[in-house]
């Protein structure tokens, strides 16, 4: 799929298990494993370990950081598509593995795909008319709890920034694409989340994520953080890494046109 750039490519692919494949496959006691959904939100497993899903992220790039194992890597790519997205962008807000890498001359690149909502840092929400203005708490009360905000909930992931305003500032210093499929916007599609609090972001995983981008730039206008849309490409974590803008989002391949294939 990559061509040449997968022959200098080492693919990692973590297995968050929940009890139900625990149970399923006869494993050990000692696998980790976790709620259904709490892998994508980072909280800890639900066995004698308790770790959280961030922590698993943390090593692997410590292990890969490691130059008497990797001497040659440069980057480093954490890359998912819908709920794995929503893990990706999670990790970039809340995960320490990035600053933990020692002296290797490592970058960090975040390729967010087609997730169902956004993690935002202020209570702003986009209207009608595409501004953005304080969301009403009172039409939904989730609203800005983790993962959909800051205000409550977030992950028992230690150490962790002491302020919003500092998870905010790390947050616009992450080198971040948001990969989005333009053909992800039917509001009852696979993989969409009609919750209160994921329509207050929008009302489909694409406008979600052009509303998302629009307030990145409204939070620093210069910031790296950038769009790419594949043109025609629905909620496919398959389609939307092996296009154009996917490759590019992933390999630095050349094509996508800059917001759009």
């Amino acid at each position: 799929m990559a061509g040449a750039a997968a022959r200098t490519t080492v693919i990692v692919t973590p297995q968050f298990l929940t009890a139900r494949d625990v149970a399923a496959h006869n494993l050990t006691n000692s696998i980790l494993r976790w709620g259904e959904d709490d892998w994508k939100v980072g909280k800890p497993s639900k066995d004698a370990a308790s770790i959280s899903s961030f922590q698993v992220v943390d090593e692997i790039f410590h292990r890969l950081a490691n130059r008497a194992i990797f001497p040659n890597l440069k980057t480093i790519v954490l890359a998912g598509h819908s709920a794995g997205g929503q893990f990706v962008q999670d990790y970039a807000v809340l995960g320490r593995g990035e600053a933990d890498l020692g002296d290797a001359p490592v970058h960090i690149r975040y390729v967010v795909a087609n997730p169902a909502t956004y993690l935002y840092s202020t209570d702003e929400r986009p209207n009608s008319d595409g501004e953005f203005a304080p969301f009403d708490a009172t039409a939904c009360r989730a609203f800005n709890r983790w993962n959909y905000g800051l205000q409550a909930g977030i992950p028992a992931y230690l150490p962790r920034p002491s302020s919003i305003d500092e998870f905010k500032t790390r947050y616009l210093q992450r080198d971040i694409i948001y990969l989005l499929g333009t053909a992800d916007n039917a509001p009852d599609g696979d993989g969409q989340d009609q919750s209160c609090a994921a329509e207050a972001q929008g009302a489909t995983g694409y406008t979600r994520g052009q509303a998302f981008d629009a307030y990145v730039h409204i939070l620093d206008p210069h910031t790296t953080q950038r769009v790419y849309e594949a043109r025609g490409i629905g909620h496919s974590s398959y389609r939307i890494f092996s296009s154009v803008c996917g490759q590019a989002a992933l390999f630095d391949k050349s094509g996508c046109d800059s917001a759009s294939e």
